[in-house]
């Protein structure tokens, strides 16, 4: 089937941006054609593509936030199957639904009412005529508060034709405001195998061949968090690289570190003595490449990750992975050895849902 494919594609993401890609890669190794449809203005507008040009023709520096930008737009360019068609509003687009066989809404947060980008259009609701699938699909968060937010999530669900979400706390939801039944599946970056992977990592050209500690925060912290894991990476003989998206501004990364693109987001993960995170998607790819990883609580603007945390952790049955304090030196304990078993038997239940979705 060709299939329309609508996820976040807005902003400098690694892990949304490497979903998308799994995804993509998921469904076309089952033997569908595959396209993310973005909405108007989610990519970089034509002015902007023709400034970044013009600066790199006159060879004038990039600002920090600039050439992170590029990094992704390259990313972007190489790896994704982008829709000629785009998303103009939430109202049904006879064009686009034509233009396709089936469409599926997933991964990551396309649910979260509190996003500012959330729409109607992340459950498809421009989509006519044809069926509509919600594969891994997240909420972010244990409860929809407004009731507007739940008459309106209620109308939209029910208008869809199958629903897979990625946690159990989406499922309550689902099931509580509609009358679907919602099936819980993995994240799709762990459809992919660690081989499959390493085929798009690239090694950031300013590394050194020092050990390092990766640390990829994405909540809110006081400044004595990066300086407390920094003292932990030399107290233990080795560097620390920190990743970070733009709203933190903890102010810690290195030009090259808050630049780097989802291909050296991922060689790094694979490469590093041990991950340290508050990211689902950094424990995400711990998992698939057998890091040692340790979970920071996150607090502040971005919200609780406990829910998230939870279902990968009844999945892989992991333990003690939240940092306490400054014990930096713990581990998530779980069986590596058991992870490939796992993998297999959740990945062909998403395999499952997806086919039947899609055949029924």
């Amino acid at each position: 089937m060709k299939i329309g494919l609508v996820t976040i594609t807005r902003g400098e993401n690694y892990g949304n941006r490497l979903q998308n890609y799994a995804m993509q890669t998921a469904l076309t190794q089952m033997g569908h054609s595959v396209e993310t449809i973005t909405r108007k203005n989610y990519w970089l507008r034509g002015k902007t593509r023709w400034k970044l040009a013009m600066k790199k023709y006159l060879r004038i520096k990039y600002s920090r936030n600039a050439r992170r930008t590029e990094s992704f737009r390259k990313f972007n360019n190489r790896y994704l199957n982008i829709s000629r068609s785009i998303i103009k509003s939430d109202a049904v687009d006879k064009k686009i639904s034509k233009k396709y066989d089936a469409f599926i809404c997933g991964s990551d947060q396309i649910w979260n009412p509190n996003f500012e980008t959330n729409s109607d259009s992340f459950f498809l609701s421009f989509v006519e005529g044809k069926k509509k699938i919600a594969v891994a699909a997240s909420f972010g968060i244990d409860r929809i508060e407004k009731e507007e937010d739940r008459v309106r999530i209620h109308h939209l669900l029910e208008d869809l034709d199958a629903v897979s979400v990625r946690e159990d706390s989406a499922r309550t939801i689902v099931e509580e405001l509609s009358s679907k039944k919602a099936e819980v599946v993995i994240d799709p970056t762990l459809m992919l195998t660690a081989a499959q992977w390493q085929e798009i990592e690239k090694k950031p050209d300013a590394l050194g061949d020092k050990k390092y500690v990766l640390c990829y925060l994405l909540g809110e912290y006081d400044k004595n968090i990066p300086e407390d894991i920094r003292q932990y990476a030399i107290d233990n003989g080795m560097n620390i690289v920190f990743l970070e998206n733009d709203w933190n501004r903890l102010k810690v990364t290195a030009d090259w570190e808050f630049t780097a693109n989802p291909s050296e987001f991922v060689w790094l993960i694979r490469n590093s003595e041990k991950v340290i995170t508050d990211s689902f998607h950094a424990v995400a790819f711990s998992l698939i490449f057998g890091k040692k990883f340790l979970v920071v609580p996150r607090t502040g603007q971005g919200g609780d990750m406990s829910s998230r945390f939870a279902n990968l952790a009844k999945i892989f049955d992991i333990d003690n992975y939240v940092a306490q304090g400054k014990e930096y030196e713990k581990n998530a304990e779980l069986d590596y050895s058991q992870i490939p078993a796992i993998l297999k038997k959740e990945r062909d239940k998403f395999t499952d849902f997806v086919h039947k979705a899609l055949t029924q």
